[in-house]
């Protein structure tokens, strides 16, 4: 099968937002816990409580790659009230808020700004109530963002944790994710296949990650990315990413990884793609 390669390496850009460790408990398959939702919500996820009133936000809004996430709305905080976030019975949350707390909020007029989905919220999914995902289609936004259903505004919700620098690096695998989706909503959505990455907890840096994508004329579509580091965005030739790590337990942390990527027949895509990290099992002697 041909497969198309793109390759980026990238370097630690531009706001930085307040880094969170990872953490996660017990079995997150990527199709783990999701039941047939009722009313406007295409799957389940559990819900989350967060921690102390506190919870981890990635939200991105559809955007143009080439002028970085942050072209659109965009939330990438380790502390956010939880209190500003609603989440529904299908476990799907339906509004979120800039608390002006320490953190990347984007496209935004005033602190404390609420903005509510008057849609369906697909891809609904979760792992034991410390981290949840979705994306916001087939509607509009109270700020007046509009979504075919085609396109999408993509979230993922989860308990903050710290990470700090130590030894070693931790192999990461796909656990949950949305469907990539066309920026311009001319084509219909489609899959990420797969998703691995090497996280080093020496830099706190994605040695890489590789995602294969297939949507519209695009099939298993390769993206290579190093260099990544969590908690900052980055935008580079055409490729735009955000990472914040959440869940429950430090050594197997979750990553939710926002993207935005210009592919060469679909053009502008985005997507959220949500990587379980723990320590790689040695093999038996």
């Amino acid at each position: 099968m041909h497969r198309n390669i793109m390759k980026f390496t990238l370097p630690a850009l531009l706001c930085a937002v307040l880094v969170s460790a990872c953490g996660g408990g017990g079995d997150s398959s990527g199709n783990a816990g999701v039941k047939e939702a009722q009313g406007n919500s295409r799957g389940y996820a559990p819900e989350v409580k967060g921690t102390d009133g506190k919870v981890s936000v990635l939200f991105a809004s559809a955007m143009q790659p080439a002028a970085s996430l942050s072209a659109g709305r965009l939330i990438a905080s380790s502390s956010v009230d939880r209190s500003l976030l609603t989440q529904d019975a299908n476990g799907a949350f339906t509004a979120f808020a800039n608390s002006g707390e320490g953190g990347i909020f984007a496209g935004f007029r005033t602190t404390g700004e609420v903005f509510s989905h008057m849609g369906r919220v697909e891809d609904v999914a979760g792992s034991d109530g410390v981290v949840a995902i979705g994306r916001w289609s087939d509607g509009s936004n109270s700020l007046g963002d509009a979504y075919n259903e085609n396109q999408g505004a993509v979230y993922a919700v989860g308990n903050p944790l710290t990470l700090t620098r130590s030894a070693g690096t931790l192999s990461c695998r796909m656990v949950h994710a949305t469907q990539p989706t066309s920026l311009a909503g001319n084509v219909p959505s489609g899959k990420l296949n797969s998703a691995v990455g090497t996280l080093d907890l020496g830099t706190l840096q994605f040695a890489n990650v590789a995602l294969d994508v297939s949507i519209g004329s695009d099939q298993n579509y390769a993206i290579a990315m190093g260099g990544l580091t969590l908690g900052r965005l980055s935008v580079r030739q055409g490729l735009s990413t955000v990472s914040i790590a959440m869940g429950a337990e430090v050594t197997q942390p979750y990553i939710a990884l926002a993207y935005a990527a210009d592919l060469p027949q679909t053009g502008g895509i985005n997507g959220l793609v949500v990587l379980k990290c723990e320590k790689a099992r040695e093999s038996a002697s």
